[in-house]
Order: structure tokens, then sequence, then C-alpha cells
């Protein structure tokens, strides 16, 4: 009996798709680990940041959510090149992927809601027409704004 009869050349993970994960061999299983600390990783970052902006908040005393400060310090981190996309972006697109799910804990918390809704519905949902149709013409406008292409001032002189 060969002593190679059970032995193969290790295959690379992209040439084995169609193959079942538990039949792939280690190197798929591998990058799956890897791939899932690099997520966890990522989104410790993206949690400290928020924390960072909480605390921030708290400290300076302003009147900012500081959810929104956390997010803030990330864009300027991402525009400064301090922090790359790389290394954020793998928990970003999970988080987006699953951003429905978040919701969940708000559209039960309006359940309990109920006397509420019926005394001041009508308000509150003029109120959050009202937001949503201001933000999409102000989103249209900015978008339209930022499309258009830049015109040479000395042109318009003559």
């Amino acid at each position: 009996m060969s002593s190679n009869a059970n032995t193969h050349a290790p295959v690379a993970p992209e040439a084995c798709a169609a193959v079942p994960p538990s039949a792939r061999g280690p190197f798929v299983q591998a990058d799956a680990v890897r791939k899932a600390l690099m997520v966890v990783a990522q989104g410790s970052g993206l949690w400290l940041l928020n924390e960072l902006g909480f605390a921030l908040t708290a400290r300076l005393g302003l009147a900012l959510p500081g959810n929104l400060l956390g997010m803030m310090l990330l864009f300027v981190l991402l525009v400064s090149g301090i922090v790359r996309l790389e290394w954020v972006n793998d928990a970003a697109t999970f988080l987006l992927r699953h951003l429905a799910f978040f919701f969940i804990p708000i559209a039960v918390g309006l359940m309990t809601m109920g006397e509420l809704m019926r005394s001041h519905g009508v308000p509150i949902l003029a109120a959050l027409l009202a937001s949503a149709a201001a933000g999409i013409v102000v989103s249209g406008w900015v978008v339209q704004g930022l499309s258009r292409p830049a015109t040479d001032k000395t042109a318009t002189k003559e």
C-alpha cells in the first residue's frame, strides 16, 4: 500500500466554492475564523468610538447625543486618514446588513404606547411625515448642488 494514497495537495479556498464547507478543509475554515475575528475587532473599535462619544458629551456637557459625536469622530478619523476604511468596513457592512433587527425593540416599545398613540397619533404622524419630507428635499438639493459641473468664473465675466 502506498503511503501517499490518502494525502493531497492543498487547494486554494476560491477553487472549492462548490464544495460543502465541511469538506473544504482547513483553509476555508481558517479564513472564516479569521474573518469573524476581524469583524469582532472592527466592531470593538466602532463600539469604542461610540463610548468615547458618550464620554465626551458627558464630560464636556454638550447638548449632543453621544452616539452622534462618536459618528462624527469616526468621520473625522476616516477623512483625515488616521483610520482607513478597510479597518472598519467589514463590521460596518455586517451592521448595515442586519439593520432591520435593530428596529424590533423600538416597534415592540411602540406597541406598549397605545394610549399615547390614540391621543397624539395624528400630530406625531404629521411631524414624522414633515421631517421625512424635509430630509428628502434637503438631500435632493445637496446632491443636485454637488453633481453640477464646476463653472469657470473667468468665462462668465466676459
